[in-house]
């Protein structure tokens, strides 16, 4: 059976059809980025970040655009958005309170108050419906958040204290790079996918400083979830599950393609390094028509290969065939083929393992279990009272550290501003209803009037 003639190619992953094969680049370097930023910005360059005139900052990724290059991969991948906007439902899930700690026996409980004039204060920069929602977005797809704390206009006439907060989007804000000592002052605002970006694009903040809260008509709070290894902006978790976002993105086509009884048999992994060196032997951009005609036949040889009776002995015979061109002659050791054996029998058809495959992978990535994605998998289906224990869970185990990163700005103005109020604002619980026992109180107060 014909499947369908042209490979399926997204990013720098292939579905070759006649083999049912996928083919994926193993590693992204600087040259494999897609975007032409590092172009505009290859003058700005140094072993000190990127400099404009007096400011130095702090590339966030390779090309100094990773939130819209990330945005860029979500928007190919079919339950990326939805899977995140359950997140976001969940972190603000309850709502938000004003509350003070108070000491009932030997325990510590948050006693919730009434405030209208902490109230109106909140409402005055919109909190609940503009502010929190944004910030809570950004958090949740990319584990960092950046506030801009607005100080009241007659500050040097009277008291000072903080007006109201703005979110900053992440796409737009950007680090100092850090002195000698590992200190940062300052925050950058800018659209960095300008080509002819200079210094007066870009403006300037001071970032709030404790000690100094109301130094600046307007400071910048950046918040973000611990990550291992990054000192800057950190990284969202499932920057780890790329490989299955991108294999994702293609599952659709592989449906309709009608392959809903075949799996792959072949992962086909190159280096990017391996693409790198074609296109500086040969003098080609990664856009030019040499080099995509030249991947093009690339791709249909391995899938001729993998179609083949023998295909058992493709790793030889891959390596024999393409070690004798001058291209490739020192980057052989770069493409792998691995068989996949057919260990898929104990699940339903291939295909709806292969999307819950790689779902799994990612709603895993993202610490929430697949129903409270609204993500419907086999043998993930919960009742209704376990759904609810997953909830519970997920609410006291996943979300409290960064709930409490979320809040940390309100937080620290209003303890500015109502020092002596001794309040804070916290996320209430959400009040279940019991079903069972709804229905026997119903029952009971029937049988009273009748």
């Amino acid at each position: 059976m014909k499947i369908f003639d042209n490979i399926n190619e997204n990013a720098d992953v292939a579905i070759l059809p006649r083999s049912s094969s996928a083919m994926y680049t193993t590693d992204t370097s600087v040259s494999e980025v897609t975007t032409q930023n590092l172009k505009y910005l290859e003058n700005n360059y140094t072993n000190n970040g990127l400099v404009f005139g007096d400011y130095r900052i702090e590339p966030n990724g390779l090309d100094n655009n990773f939130p819209m290059n990330f945005k860029q991969l979500l928007d190919n991948v079919y339950i990326g958005h939805g899977v995140n906007r359950a997140l976001i439902n969940l972190l603000l899930s309850g709502g938000v309170g004003i509350y003070k700690e108070v000491k009932e026996g030997k325990e510590i409980v948050k006693d919730w108050q009434l405030d209208k004039q902490i109230s109106d204060w909140l409402d005055g920069f919109d909190f609940h419906n503009v502010y929190l929602p944004e910030i809570a977005t950004d958090m949740i797809y990319i584990e960092n958040a950046w506030t801009a704390l607005q100080r009241n206009k007659g500050a040097r006439l009277g008291k000072p204290f903080i007006a109201g907060l703005k979110a900053m989007g992440a796409e737009n804000m950007r680090l100092e790079y850090p002195n000698e000592k590992g200190i940062r002052t300052k925050a950058f605002y800018s659209d960095w996918l300008y080509s002819n970006l200079h210094t007066t694009d870009i403006k300037a903040y001071n970032l709030f400083d404790k000690r100094y809260p109301y130094k600046s008509a307007v400071s910048i709070m950046f918040e973000k979830m611990p990550t291992f290894g990054s000192q800057g902006y950190g990284r969202p978790p499932d920057i780890s599950a790329v490989s299955m976002l991108k294999v994702l993105s293609l599952l659709p086509n592989f449906h309709r393609a009608n392959l809903t009884e075949r799996g792959f048999k072949w992962i086909v992994s190159v280096s990017a390094d391996f693409y790198q060196n074609i296109r500086e032997t040969n003098n080609w951009e990664k856009d030019s028509e040499g080099y995509i005609k030249w991947k093009e036949d690339f791709q249909k040889q391995i899938d001729e290969f993998l179609l083949a009776p023998d295909a058992d002995k493709v790793q030889t015979r891959f390596l024999t065939t393409f070690v004798t061109t001058p291209h490739t002659l020192n980057t052989v050791d770069n493409v792998k083929i691995t068989k996949l054996e057919d260990d898929t029998k104990e699940l339903s058809e291939v295909g709806i393992d292969l999307h819950d495959t790689y779902t799994m992978g990612y709603v895993s990535a993202k610490s929430i279990h697949p129903q409270l994605a609204n993500v419907n998998l086999k043998n993930q289906s919960l009742s209704g009272s376990n759904l609810r224990e997953a909830y519970e869970m997920h609410i006291r185990t996943a979300v409290p550290t960064m709930r409490n990163i979320l809040l940390n700005p309100v937080n620290t103005a209003l303890k500015l501003n109502f020092p002596d109020k001794n309040m804070k604002l916290g996320f209430m619980d959400v009040a279940f209803t019991d079903f069972a026992e709804k229905n026997s109180v119903t029952k009971k107060t029937e049988n009273v009037i009748q």
